[in-house]
């Protein structure tokens, strides 16, 4: 790493030798290890790891489901189609499915177990706070049964 001066002489402090390192007005960028730190230094090292963990799978979900729901909407009426292929791209499509429901309901369950990074990163997603509110819903629905059935 080295420094950098700013444009009025005084140093910004170590940012790497890299151009798109600097926004168009100069100042250095906030690096992927200064969110890191930062978001260990609220949330704690464990939440955070698996926290991205969990960002992680979502994300590969999230574009898994897309490829299988364009490719359901484009091929499936496809009249040159076997009913085997079909029946693949339908199986695929509802796998892919299935696996972002569980992916959006762990986080859900993780983020209010007490993951306050998990719950801070939903804030930017409607996706992540409907499965918030959805896995809130399920629990007190669970909780009234509770009540009635010990």
């Amino acid at each position: 790493m080295a420094e950098r001066a700013s444009t009025e002489g005084t140093m910004e402090g170590k940012v790497k030798d890299n151009p798109d390192q600097l926004r168009f007005d100069g100042e250095a960028r906030v690096s992927r290890d200064d969110l890191f730190d930062s978001a260990v230094a609220r949330h704690g090292d464990r939440a955070v790891r698996e926290g991205d963990e969990i960002l992680a799978a979502y994300d590969a979900a999230s574009h898994s489901l897309e490829r299988a729901t364009t490719r359901f909407s484009n091929e499936y009426s496809r009249s040159d189609l076997s009913d085997d292929e079909r029946a693949t791209i339908r199986a695929d499509y509802l796998a892919e499915s299935n696996r972002y429901d569980v992916v959006l309901q762990r986080y859900a369950r993780e983020a209010l177990d007490g993951n306050t990074y998990l719950y801070e990163q939903s804030k930017s997603e409607e996706n992540l706070q409907e499965a918030l509110k959805e896995e809130a819903q399920h629990r007190a629905s669970q909780r009234s049964i509770d009540m009635y059935d010990p």
